[in-house]
């Protein structure tokens, strides 16, 4: 059964300068870095979550086939102390803007010396039993500038008829359904992050990598490798071989993720 998000990938165009902003600017632990499937990588622990980031350096053109334009990051960071947050990361000498407020979430945008803009965000709605696990969850003297990642996204032209894919897939459950979108959790709760889907009419998500591309942006955690790759099979997925315990499967908007044991 998938039980979270392992990872979250974003592609940049040189790693040691990424590397160099992530960890000193950001304050990432590195816990893995080497070359994957072509690609030099690094990857990072973030805050308390399940969910690392993993940086892949691609080529100019790679990077520059990415769609940058939107109104959505690929996915979003979350925090406790979003005013606390944010002036870190501007003491920091990150490009920060877009401070938002709402009763329901506090949000502000900020960039990687690429120019990735990506999104932290810090939950208020604690009438919503999904939302109020969220301080559960996460200590509230975190030393961490990030808890965690919240969630990552997806836009589609059919929100209902992706979000009934990713649900037939064992371990997926629906958490929110809003007019435009929906948002489905996996079984590690929230520290495993959230998927939020789109219509991509009212609401397009920039993405972290270019598309189409031999790199998934999402790798998904399996407590049973082998019985996933047998059960997608069954179900008709579009897999590639299982190779070293990790897999790759494509939805049907032709998104590319992976699945590791």
């Amino acid at each position: 059964m998938l039980q979270h998000v392992n990872a979250v990938v974003l592609s940049v165009r040189n790693i040691t300068i990424s590397k160099e902003f992530y960890e000193q600017k950001l304050g990432f632990e590195c816990i893995d870095e080497g070359d994957i499937r072509g690609h030099r990588y690094a990857r990072y622990i973030v805050g308390e979550g399940l969910a690392n980031l993993e940086l892949i350096e691609v080529t100019e053109e790679e990077f520059l086939s990415k769609d940058l334009e939107g109104e959505l990051s690929p996915f979003n960071f979350y925090t406790q102390t979003v005013d606390t947050c944010f002036d870190q990361l501007k003491n920091n000498g990150v490009e920060v803007f877009n401070f938002k407020e709402s009763p329901s979430v506090f949000t502000f945008d900020f960039k990687d010396p690429d120019g990735n803009i990506l999104n932290v965000c810090e939950e208020r709605d604690y009438k919503n039993p999904f939302y109020s696990s969220i301080k559960e969850a996460y200590e509230e003297n975190s030393e961490h500038i990030f808890d965690g990642v919240a969630s990552v996204f997806l836009s589609t032209k059919n929100v209902d008829k992706l979000s009934d894919w990713f649900l037939e897939l064992e371990g997926m459950k629906l958490f929110d359904d809003w007019n435009d979108g929906k948002g489905l959790i996996l079984p590690s709760g929230i520290k495993g992050a959230s998927i939020g889907i789109f219509m991509e009419e009212e609401a397009k998500v920039r993405t972290s990598i270019s598309k189409p591309s031999s790199i998934p942006f999402i790798y998904f955690q399996s407590n049973e490798i082998e019985k996933d790759f047998e059960k997608f099979k069954r179900n008709n997925v579009s897999v590639t071989a299982l190779i070293h315990g990790c897999f790759y499967f494509t939805d049907i908007d032709g998104n590319l993720f992976g699945v590791r044991e």
